[in-house]
């Protein structure tokens, strides 16, 4: 039987080339082979990323310069104009009556002020029942102010020193010291409780501070006007009343920077009493006044003076600092800046490696 021709595949199939075996590949450099995947290491002990993919620290926000301190149940504003009526109405029939004039300084002095007792016993009791303490600021909260109170508290004792040295000085006895206190106080109580505790709170939720600052020193200004109605000296009344609205702004001003009516009372207290103490002083001994006397007045007219200052400057600061917060209120976010700092993870580039093939050394 014949043999197939060597090259040939078997019967019915084409043919085969023929090769001969492939040589082995003795060329330089051989092909890099593929280098293995970096190891990751596990995530405790990864690095930590950059700071600025960090997420921002929470920081606590500061109360709204257009939202003064009022917490609480707020008071209606009738409230306030009802109380307004009610205070003036013994003054309008006083002066229809036609009775003698009276010198309201020598009240304070002279005898205890029923009427002022009186209405400091129905605001109490319109407080209570209303739930209203807290929003007129009978109640202390917590404060970062410095300055403001510092000098509201620099008065008080600047008037209690010329008090007691008006008191030695001029010899009164222990009743009719007594009496001076007690009124100035009722006076102070009454008057920050209408003005800055029931109008104060009263007004519009979104009434800026410094609005309710302005609004509330005018009124309480305007309305020493109606000392004329039992005084009869007008003129004095219009001066009284200009005076008393810018040394209204400090005391609107502690009650701003405080949040609450005890400071604003004791100062007003201080103002009236001073005041009065340093016209008894003066009206006795003219203008012969004892070494003692002088020191403390001179101090008490300076604080006074500083605490007008200090309120406008308040009202300055405040109003800027509303529109400032309003122009950036109003001011679009600038767009996200991309950042800079390379991803996170790092993601390793493969290194090429270099595989020497059998045989061949350096």
């Amino acid at each position: 039987m014949e043999q197939p021709e060597q090259g040939y595949g078997a019967a019915g199939q084409r043919p085969v080339a023929w090769a001969p075996p492939t040589a082995i590949d003795d060329s330089w450099p051989a092909p890099a082979a593929p280098a293995p995947a970096p190891a990751q290491a596990p995530p405790a002990l990864l690095p930590p990323p950059p700071r600025s993919h960090w997420a921002p620290v929470p920081v606590r926000q500061r109360r709204p310069l257009s939202a003064p301190p009022v917490d609480g149940r707020r008071p209606p504003f009738w409230l306030f104009v009802i109380v307004i009526i009610a205070f003036e109405v013994p003054n309008v029939l006083y002066a229809i009556r036609g009775l003698p004039h009276v010198d309201l300084n020598a009240d304070l002095f002279g005898q205890l002020m029923r009427n002022e007792l009186i209405a400091l016993a129905v605001l109490m009791v319109l407080v209570l029942v209303g739930r209203y303490p807290r929003a007129v600021g009978w109640l202390p909260r917590r404060s970062t102010a410095r300055a403001v109170p510092a000098i509201a508290l620099a008065m008080v004792l600047t008037a209690v020193a010329l008090i007691a040295v008006a008191s030695v000085h001029l010899s009164w006895s222990a009743s009719r010291t007594t009496i001076l206190v007690v009124n100035v106080l009722a006076v102070g109580v009454v008057e920050e409780t209408i003005f800055r505790g029931l109008l104060w709170s009263s007004l519009p939720r979104t009434w800026s501070a410094s609005r309710v600052l302005l609004v509330t020193s005018l009124l309480f200004g305007s309305w020493h006007i109606l000392n004329g109605l039992v005084t009869g000296n007008w003129r004095a009344a219009f001066i009284q009343a200009a005076i008393v609205s810018v040394v209204g702004l400090g005391l609107g001003a502690v009650r701003l920077r405080t949040g609450w009516l005890g400071l604003p009372v004791l100062l007003h207290a201080a103002v009236d009493g001073g005041i009065v103490a340093a016209q008894l002083v003066i009206g006795a001994d003219g203008r012969h006044l004892p070494g003692a006397i002088i020191l403390p007045l001179l101090a008490f007219e300076v604080l006074y003076v500083t605490v007008a200052i200090t309120g406008i400057v308040v009202l300055i600061r405040t109003f800027r600092a509303e529109r400032r917060e309003r122009a950036e209120a109003l001011t679009p976010p600038a767009p996200p800046v991309p950042s800079e700092a390379p991803p996170w993870p790092p993601s390793a580039a493969p290194v090429p490696a270099t595989v020497m093939p059998p045989g061949r050394r350096h």
